[in-house]
């Protein structure tokens, strides 16, 4: 995993911690975060790490304008996540 994808799983996996949910968000600030943490994000829901509930997600309703993603760690994640993050 790269820093971004291990940024994300980590935002999910500290909610998970702390509440039991494996909610978890990033808000954007400019375009290079937009760049690094949309194909992260991207790449973990393609591989089954994480769901997307936010359309920016999604290659097909992409927009510049909604700076947050949301999205859940799913079982692979968290499992992912319990073995291999150190938080």
């Amino acid at each position: 995993m790269n820093k971004f994808e291990s940024e994300l799983l980590s935002i999910a996996y500290k909610n998970y911690l702390q509440t039991d949910s494996t909610y978890g968000s990033f808000r954007m600030r400019n375009g290079n975060d937009f760049m690094y943490y949309h194909t992260a994000a991207s790449y973990l829901c393609d591989n089954e790490y994480l769901e997307a509930l936010s359309d920016n997600i999604l290659e097909d309703s992409i927009s510049i304008f909604d700076n947050l993603l949301e999205f859940e760690l799913t079982e692979k994640g968290l499992d992912y996540c319990k073995s291999n993050l150190k938080l």
